[in-house]
C-alpha cells in the first residue's frame, strides 16, 4: 500500500498511518482495516 495511491481525504488521516504502516506488511488486511476506519467516520 503506497501513500500516493490513496485519495486525498484518506491522506488527512496521517495520524492514523503510524499503526497502519506496520499493518501494511500485510497489505490486504491493512487496506481493509483502513477502509473500515474511514467508512466508520462517515
Amino acid at each position: 500500500m503506497k501513500a500516493e495511491s490513496m485519495p486525498a481525504d484518506q491522506a488527512n488521516c496521517e495520524t492514523w498511518l503510524g499503526p497502519l504502516q506496520i499493518l501494511a506488511l500485510d497489505g490486504g488486511g491493512a487496506k481493509a482495516l483502513f477502509t473500515a476506519h474511514v467508512n466508520s467516520r462517515g
